[in-house]
């Protein structure tokens, strides 16, 4: 069978090595001049380093295995990581349960009303389903007290979602509580992640390398005209007016780029018109390289209204390890519209801006830490899932014959990333394989089962 796959992040690269293994003959199709996505690298600082801040969690089986497939899985960096939150000019270690209950912004009360809410969420409570009529920003308050919705949970929401957070269902935060909890192997309370030395470059070119040998054709640099629909059924893909013709066509790039693609008469199907109407958030990214490590902390909260961001993530653990001195690099994120500020604003000014809320987060910080400063955006970075998101999926498989649809769109209640779009990707090609649709469950209590094909 010979399969066309549009989009060269995890997801795609993932595809088109298992198609491959099974005797298909893949063309990989990327619109821009590297592999990777979301999940791309770039050197900053004379370090190789991840675009934006990803990482690997003992859980991620799915990314795992396929680290292992194209064998580099024992170049993971793993490390005991904590985390810490900045309130009233005091950072507060807040990596384990214990250290909730000791939270001095909270009183008693306020504590253990929170401890409450995080262990309902994550251990009675089993399934994200009933969580959908309740709105975050209703539910929270009253059960975890006022208090720790001002404090914890609303910043949280703002940096996530902006103008979008009171739309927000408990859903999505069901999920995060529970992902966040499996940053902690079984049996142990220390947050525990991984990085892979040299970053997702390592990751990257050896699964390059593992697609040539299977015979994968890879193309970057290409835009796609067109897909090609004849009866029905995508016949394959039109390129400088020239048509490639396939048996099967499987789409995992960002969804707002399959309108210009498909034929006008999808506008009218109830499965595109669903598609074209997802709503994405675009990411701003400031990434510096500095002379020394911002603070001890791996990712830290911050709620202060001097203060642009709600977090800074330390990788400097992540890049140090026996015969390697490693690299002071902070990530400081922010999501929103791509027609607002931040992602709007020169990047010299926003670098300055933000410069002075590191000041205050870590008093001793000084601009001429900085070696090198970088800021990262990316138009279609995650998914506004607000309200019943759960009605608005798609299948694998719509009204057109021989075209399956495979984005990070699909992926809910669960948070995006590599490993889940790994997972995303098996049942992409067990659908293609079996001709057939297959049911997909993204739930961080099933998120490492197996996908057979």
């Amino acid at each position: 069978m010979k399969i066309a796959v549009i989009g060269g992040g995890p997801t795609g690269m993932a595809e088109a090595i298992y198609l491959a293994q099974k005797g298909c003959q893949v063309t990989l199709y990327e619109k821009s001049g590297e592999l990777g996505g979301l999940a791309g690298w770039f050197n900053i600082g004379g370090s190789d380093v991840e675009r934006y801040y990803h990482f690997i969690m003992t859980c991620d089986k799915h990314y795992l295995d396929l680290l292992e497939l194209v064998g580099v899985k024992e170049q993971i960096n793993w490390v005991e990581t904590k985390t810490s939150f900045f309130y009233e000019n005091e950072l507060h270690p807040f990596s384990e349960p214990i250290d909730i209950l000791k939270f001095k912004p909270l009183n008693l009360y306020q504590r253990l009303r929170l401890a409450w809410t995080l262990g309902y969420m994550t251990k009675l409570a089993k399934n994200w389903k009933p969580f959908e009529d309740r709105m975050a920003c209703e539910w929270l308050p009253k059960v975890s007290t006022q208090r720790a919705w001002d404090v914890i949970w609303k910043p949280m929401l703002d940096m996530k979602f902006g103008e979008h957070a009171s739309e927000m269902s408990m859903a999505w935060l069901w999920a995060r509580c529970n992902m966040v909890g499996q940053y902690r192997p079984e049996g142990k309370s220390a947050e525990c992640r991984g990085w892979l030395k040299g970053s997702t470059r390592t990751f990257i070119e050896a699964a390059e390398r593992v697609m040539a040998e299977l015979g994968v054709t890879v193309r970057k640099g290409v835009s796609i005209e067109r897909i090609s629909v004849k009866d029905g059924r995508a016949e394959g893909v039109v390129i400088d007016n020239k048509l490639a013709p396939f048996d099967h066509i499987v789409y995992s790039a960002p969804s707002p780029f399959l309108k210009g693609m498909m034929p006008e008469e999808t506008q009218q199907m109830p499965y595109f018109q669903q598609i074209y109407s997802q709503k994405c958030y675009g990411a701003t990214c400031m990434v510096l390289a500095l002379k020394k490590p911002f603070n001890p902390y791996f990712w830290t909260y911050v709620n202060d209204p001097r203060v642009p961001f709600v977090g800074v993530i330390n990788y400097s653990d992540f890049t140090a390890w026996e015969g390697q001195e490693g690299r002071h690099v902070i990530y400081v994120p922010w999501y929103s519209e791509t027609n607002v500020d931040p992602y709007t604003r020169d990047s010299d000014a926003l670098i300055k801006d933000w410069a002075q809320g590191l000041k205050i987060v870590q008093p001793d910080f000084d601009e001429s830490w900085i070696i090198e400063g970088v800021v990262g955006r990316a138009p279609y970075a995650s998914m506004i899932c607000s309200g019943r998101y759960s009605e608005r999926l798609v299948p694998l498989r719509g009204p057109i014959k021989d075209f399956t649809f495979a984005n990070l769109s699909q992926i809910y209640p669960q948070d995006r990333g590599i490993s889940i779009g790994i997972k995303l990707s098996r049942y992409a090609v067990k659908s293609v394989l079996e001709d057939r649709e297959v049911e997909m469950d993204f739930s961080p209590k099933v998120s490492a089962e197996p996908v057979d094909f």
